[in-house]
């Protein structure tokens, strides 16, 4: 990985967690914060972080892995519930 990629993730990481701590006092949603911290330190603020490329990146990674899997549920039945169904 290199130097300037993991410079730029470390801003990143820094900033959201000063802007949330902040938004979370004001008593403001998470991804307000979040918005707020791209736009302070993208290319149209601050400019902390030029290399839009390596940001855009991790975005999707991060999509990725917040989705939910498509694997089935681990005990049972289609609605997840492990109790056998009462039969009359």
């Amino acid at each position: 990985m290199d130097l300037f990629v993991l410079q730029e993730l470390v801003i990143v990481l820094a900033a959201s967690v000063l802007i949330i701590y902040l938004s979370h006092k004001l008593k403001l949603p998470s991804v307000v914060g979040f918005l707020l911290t791209g736009v302070l330190i993208g290319p149209g603020g601050l400019s902390l972080v030029k290399n839009t490329q390596t940001v855009g990146i991790l975005a999707e990674i991060g999509d990725v892995s917040s989705r939910p899997s498509s694997r089935k549920p681990a005990c049972g039945g289609p609605r997840g519930s492990s109790s056998p169904s009462p039969t009359r």
